[in-house]
């Protein structure tokens, strides 16, 4: 397996589409929203937690050419480092057989937190990928809501699957902007 992310001495961890994907993710209903979203359409939540950065605090609207050039940056990372990480997060959830459960929650608690830290490198790689290549400005403040269905449909599109107007999709999506809606803009 090789995986490249460019410099990674280069990478901000902490950076502010960190802090913003963290605070968005902890409003009530984002978190839930935003796995409805990946178990049924594939999305990859930090490039959603991306979009929505973009869009909130630079005032960048992504489209789908934009979405698939920081997909294809990250898919490497994601396919062979985050998506295993929560795959075995996932079956450990269950607390298979022998293992003792406390044992087994422990572990899933290390694999937990390094899923987490993944994820915090694939944010920074696409926070890296947006610094270096900016987009042309805009006149007008992004619309939150426009970016959440380009999200939607370009992995709903990308999965083969049309289920991104389905009701407890919309409902995802509706539950997601109004956190979004209630992020104080940056001043």
């Amino acid at each position: 397996m090789t995986i490249t992310t460019s410099d990674p001495a280069s990478l901000d961890l902490w950076g502010p589409q960190w802090d913003f994907a963290v605070g968005l993710y902890q409003k009530p209903g984002v978190s839930e929203a935003c796995l409805t979203l990946q178990d049924a359409l594939g999305v990859d939540v930090c490039l959603l937690l991306f979009a929505l950065f973009a869009a909130r605090e630079h005032d960048v609207q992504l489209d789908r050419v934009s979405l698939q050039e920081l997909d294809r940056v990250v898919a490497e990372w994601r396919d062979q480092v985050v998506r295993p990480l929560r795959a075995i997060r996932r079956r450990l959830k269950g607390d298979p057989p022998p293992q003792a459960a406390s044992d087994v929650h422990a572990l899933r608690e290390q694999i937990k937190k390094s899923e987490i830290e993944a994820e915090q490198i694939e944010l920074a790689m696409l926070g890296r990928h947006f610094s270096e290549n900016p987009p042309a400005p805009r006149t007008e403040p992004a619309d939150i809501s426009a970016v959440l269905d380009e999200v939607a449909d370009y992995f709903a599109m990308r999965s083969g699957n049309a289920t991104a107007q389905a009701p407890e999709m919309r409902s995802a999506l509706r539950d997601i902007a109004a956190a979004v809606d209630g992020v104080a803009r940056p001043g």
